[in-house]
């Protein structure tokens, strides 16, 4: 599927965001060393990229382009928010247009409120739904899985806080009580899962 390519700088950007990922969760959930950075980037790797996939098939049946772009203020917010206790998962943003042909060629069109927030519900549900399983293999002491559900709870609430292009803001102009319920439910999952062995 050619449309859904990635750019050079897209997966520079990709691979970047789920680096500093990756060490963000490591320095939150392991000792530091090169095999906890190595899985605490696969495990993000798990978490983060499918979930931007998914956004992107989601709006190319919608007719839509993607652009996925690092966000630099969420990267250096999640190292240091890593120090002091919590991990801020919001690394990058996607941008999208959206265009049809007509007789005469490209034109762009606006993009609705409910497209927007279908993308973003599609991404938060993602992982929701893969935290849950793993936080309820997890209760048999497997350590990794718990780590796996953690992680994708901190993505699901952090990319839905209001602030930028984050998935947040997409849902609040689409359905504000929708984010509101979400927004509690991955709060209350995160909290859980830190009680999870």
């Amino acid at each position: 599927m050619k449309k859904l390519n990635y750019t050079k700088k897209e997966i520079g950007d990709l691979l970047i965001s789920i680096l500093f990922l990756g060490f963000s969760f490591m320095i939150l959930l392991f000792k530091p060393s090169f095999v906890n950075f190595f899985i605490a980037f696969s495990i993000s790797v798990l978490c983060y990229f499918p979930r931007e996939f998914i956004q992107r098939i989601s709006a190319r049946k919608m007719n839509m382009y993607s652009r996925y772009r690092i966000w630099v203020p969420g990267v250096v917010s999640a190292v240091i928010s890593s120090l002091i206790g919590f991990v801020f998962a919001a690394p990058g943003t996607i941008d999208f247009s959206l265009k049809y042909y007509e007789r005469y060629g490209k034109k762009q069109v606006g993009i609705t409120l409910k497209q927007m927030g279908l993308i973003a519900e599609v991404g938060f549900l993602y992982n929701l739904i893969l935290g849950i399983i793993f936080m309820a293999i997890s209760f048999n002491g497997t350590f990794i899985f718990s780590v796996i559900a953690k992680i994708n709870f901190y993505i699901a609430f952090f990319n839905l806080l209001p602030i930028s292009n984050l998935d947040g803001v997409k849902l609040i102009r689409w359905k504000p009580a929708l984010w509101i319920v979400f927004s509690v439910v991955s709060f209350g999952l995160l909290i859980a899962a830190h009680f999870v062995p």
